[in-house]
């Protein structure tokens, strides 16, 4: 028979690892800065601003423009609620922007649901421009609005795929 081994004695399994004593939590997270998603962000929020405001559609003989926001018809100057829609995408594009390097999972939540809706408006900008091309009987012709709205879209999506390929190095 083997003898128990002395109780007095240090043990294997009571020894500190080799590598040292490491801090108790989690370890610190090497994060990859976000600069990209922070540039990608800002960017799209602002063309995504101007194409709000700027006229998007010129309509034929003079007589007015239309933007998201605005309806220029024989001199009058009406309000469009529903590009409202799209200035709440662009402020989550900003917060999103500047809180993703901070807290990287909201942050970058916010940036994606603030690209889709600046993608669905730059979308739904060059289908229209699209459908102009094919129809020649369409009088409209794309303001510079136009342009920076599908650039917004170009953009939004550059922010999707971006931010889903950081959400995914997080896990």
């Amino acid at each position: 028979m083997s003898q128990p081994p002395p109780w007095n004695q240090p043990q294997p399994w009571n020894q500190p690892p080799p590598w040292g004593h490491q801090p108790a939590g989690p370890p610190p997270r090497a994060d990859g800065g976000g600069v990209p998603l922070l540039v990608l962000g800002l960017v799209t929020a602002l063309l995504g601003l101007l194409g709000a405001f700027l006229p998007n559609y010129s309509y034929g003989d003079g007589i007015g423009s239309y933007s998201p926001l605005l309806q220029s018809i024989n001199g009058d100057t009406f309000f469009q609620a529903a590009g409202l829609a799209l200035l709440a995408g662009v402020v989550l594009l900003v917060v999103g922007a500047l809180l993703q390097r901070r807290r990287v999972g909201v942050g970058t939540g916010l940036l994606l649901v603030g690209a889709g809706i600046v993608l669905q408006a730059g979308g739904g900008q060059l289908l229209g421009l699209l459908q102009a091309a094919v129809d020649p009987r369409l009088s409209s012709g794309i303001a510079v609005g136009g342009v920076l709205l599908v650039l917004a879209g170009a953009t939004a999506v550059a922010t999707v795929v971006v931010g889903l390929l950081r959400l995914a190095r997080l896990r």
